[in-house]
């Protein structure tokens, strides 16, 4: 097993040492990062754990505890057991092969935009380009006819989150949530931009008589098998989700 340094080998490279350790110890390496920890390399074992046997296990608590809790908020990510199930039922029909496939025209607009800028001769750095085409293409599809200076108000909001996200991530401990800091005060002021930027595009879809062909104006539609929507705070935690993970997922 990596020994005692594996909590600071970890915050100084995340991904050198989870490549180590499976090097070191093979499909299934235990880690030294506190509490039992394993790495799966294994597409059998990652499938036994999150599909086939998920009922046995939890999400970490750094994820669903206080401190996932206070960057995520309450919806899909954090949630657990019945309460994730109930969740992802209400999201699956706005995630349907069919939807995603009327986002196609929003694709390929955003990648026409980033080829016209193209110049023959210019050196491109492929990795950020590639980054901002999904991050343009995932906040087109969430706010649909927002004016782009509402999306770029949104993604500078987003770029703090994250970058909050990392320092989060790497406390070693919660009473560190407390402590004042320039980017907490960042973050929670980001948080406010997202959230009103995130509220009124709700009120205009709601009281629009088109209906909108949006992320946020599909979750305003969904209900839940008793009849009852997401309330505004849910809207906001799965907008903030998607808009936060996609893109870095797709990139």
């Amino acid at each position: 097993m990596l020994r005692a340094s594996g909590l600071v080998s970890f915050a100084r490279d995340r991904l050198g040492y989870l490549v180590r350790a499976a090097a070191e110890q093979g499909v299934v390496a235990r880690l030294a990062m506190g509490r039992a920890t394993f790495l799966l390399s294994s597409p059998e074992d990652i499938r036994h754990v999150l599909v086939s046997n998920v009922s046995n296990y939890e999400k970490t608590p750094r994820l669903v505890g206080k401190r996932g809790r206070s960057f995520f908020g309450n919806g899909l990510v954090t949630a657990q057991y019945d309460d994730h199930l109930r969740e992802r039922r209400v999201l699956q029909p706005i995630f349907h092969r069919e939807i995603m496939a009327h986002f196609s025209g929003c694709i390929t607009a955003q990648a026409d935009k980033m080829l016209a800028r193209w110049e023959p001769g210019r050196t491109l750095d492929v990795h950020k380009e590639m980054h901002d085409l999904t991050k343009r293409i995932i906040l087109r599809a969430l706010f649909a006819d927002e004016p782009e200076e509402v999306l770029d108000r949104f993604s500078r909001a987003a770029a703090t989150r994250r970058r909050y996200q990392e320092a989060l991530l790497g406390m070693f401990s919660l009473a560190a949530i407390h402590i004042p800091s320039p980017i907490g005060f960042m973050n929670a002021r980001a948080d406010r931009e997202m959230m009103e930027i995130v509220s009124a595009a709700l009120r205009r879809r709601r009281s629009s008589p088109t209906p909108l062909a949006d992320f946020v104006a599909m979750l305003s539609a969904l209900r839940y098998d008793d009849g009852s929507q997401l309330a505004e705070g849910q809207i906001f935690d799965e907008t903030r989700t998607i808009a936060l993970g996609g893109y870095e997922t797709l990139a």
